[in-house]
């Protein structure tokens, strides 16, 4: 995963990225679905597009809140 101003890249994994370009999603069609709380860390999930969620850890979320939209 990768977050740039432009929207979020993902990858997929070392063993079947070869000929997988990078998928970018622009930032308008993420958005924060909720926060929680597992044990003694912190889940963020978020709608990508509508279509299906993502879940990251907090630090993810914390690089990518300025642009995230809110629920």
């Amino acid at each position: 995963m990768i977050i740039s101003e432009h929207g979020l890249y993902l990858y997929a994994s070392f063993l079947f990225r070869f000929l997988h370009p990078a998928l970018l999603i622009p930032w308008n069609e993420v958005r924060l679905v909720g926060e929680y709380k597992t044990l003694w860390w912190y889940t963020y999930e978020l709608d990508i597009g509508q279509i299906t969620t993502l879940s990251v850890t907090r630090k993810a979320y914390e690089a990518m809140r300025r642009y995230v939209a809110p629920a």
